[in-house]
C-alpha cells in the first residue's frame, strides 16, 4: 500500500504536434512508484496521445515513438522495477482545436531511511 499520492493535472494546448510534444516534469520527493493512474476525461476523440518518460527516456509505452491514445478512460498500472520517483515526465501531443487536460496520480512508497552504522566505542586512551 502506498504511503502517499502525488497528483498532477496536465493541460495540453490545442495544436501541440506529435513531432514537438509538450514535456511536463512531474516533480516530487523521491520514493518507490508503486502505481500510476491516468485519467483521460471524455473529449479528446483520438486527437491526444501521451507517453511516460523518466529522466529523458521513454519508459511507457516501452516501444519507441508510440503513444497511448484514450478518451473517457482511467488507466491504472501497477509498477514494479521502475525507477524511483524523481525524474518522471509526461509527454503529450494534442492535435485538436481545444485544450485537453489529463490527470495523473503517482502512488508512492517512501524509501526506507538509512540505518546508522554502529561503531563500537573504545575507552579513552586506547
Amino acid at each position: 500500500m502506498a504511503d502517499r499520492i502525488e497528483p498532477f493535472q496536465v493541460s495540453i494546448p490545442a495544436g501541440t504536434l506529435q513531432a514537438a510534444p509538450q514535456v511536463t516534469t512531474c516533480a516530487f520527493d523521491d520514493g518507490i512508484v508503486d502505481k500510476l493512474v491516468i485519467t483521460v476525461p471524455p473529449g479528446p476523440s483520438g486527437l491526444v496521445g501521451f507517453q511516460i518518460w523518466h529522466k529523458g527516456s521513454q519508459i511507457i509505452p516501452y516501444t519507441g515513438n508510440t503513444f497511448f491514445v484514450a478518451d473517457g478512460r482511467v488507466i491504472e498500472w501497477d509498477l514494479s522495477g521502475f525507477p524511483p520517483a524523481s525524474g518522471w515526465q509526461f509527454v503529450a501531443y494534442n492535435i485538436d482545436q481545444f485544450i485537453h487536460t489529463i490527470y495523473l496520480e503517482f502512488l508512492i512508497t517512501e524509501l526506507p531511511l538509512p540505518q546508522p552504522s554502529l561503531v563500537p566505542l573504545l575507552p579513552i586512551g586506547q
